[in-house]
């Protein structure tokens, strides 16, 4: 069955900004003036927001508040997506292709709209979708398959015949199971897990380039 919809996740597929959200803790503090320890990413990497602001008060920002840290963060990772995070290799070029092709298009976020979108008009990606909808705004997480049925029903196109792109395995497996054909874009930051993935997606590619677009309707 050909497909009329793409639905796309933006962080690690469209954007290549996860080492940006690696890097968070390190870079808030040497904007505050200090060197963290080597392995404080690691440290945070599967920490909330709220979870690593209190790792950071306690080791070096014991006068700030949580939610000054909170903030202070959020406000770095602004910054990084309004001026420097770059577009994947390929994206913008797949998204005009499908453009021409009259796919539907949709940005599926766990990233907040007041950050995301600031980046996608920047890299010229906001013009080329039809619908930007965030878990946030949905009351709901990637663990959950919503956004993506939010998603195909905002571009009026049956889930049968709409395609997940994401690049991390849990969504992946969250698209899988709600019926989606899925395409896995390789991050880096996904590596550990790309075997895995590899066997749950329908497709699966290095780089945009290698898309076969004859799975979309001409």
């Amino acid at each position: 069955m050909k497909k009329k919809g793409a639905i796309f996740d933006m962080d690690g597929t469209l954007l290549d900004s996860m080492g940006m959200w690696y890097d968070i803790g390190t870079r808030y503090l040497a904007e505050c003036g200090i060197r963290a320890q080597a392995d404080l990413s690691d440290i945070l990497l599967d920490l909330t927001m709220e979870e690593c602001a209190d790792f950071i008060k306690r080791t070096y920002l014991p006068a700030r508040s949580a939610q000054e840290i909170i903030a202070g963060m959020n406000a770095v990772i602004a910054d990084g997506y309004a001026r420097t995070v770059q577009l994947k290799a390929g994206a913008k070029n797949f998204l005009y292709a499908l453009k021409a092709r009259n796919i539907k298009c949709a940005v599926a976020t766990a990233t907040d709209k007041q950050l995301c979108l600031p980046a996608l008009k920047r890299l010229g990606i906001l013009a080329l979708t039809d619908v930007v909808l965030t878990c946030g705004e949905l009351g709901t997480a990637k663990t959950e398959p919503l956004i993506y049925q939010e998603a195909a029903h905002a571009l009026c196109v049956p889930e049968a015949e709409t395609v997940v792109f994401e690049d991390l395995l849990t969504p992946i497996r969250t698209a899988v199971n709600a019926g989606f054909c899925t395409a896995a874009v390789y991050d880096d930051f996904s590596a550990s897990s790309w075997q895995e993935i590899k066997q749950l997606t329908n497709i699966h590619v290095y780089d945009y380039k290698d898309f076969d677009m004859s799975i979309f309707a001409d």
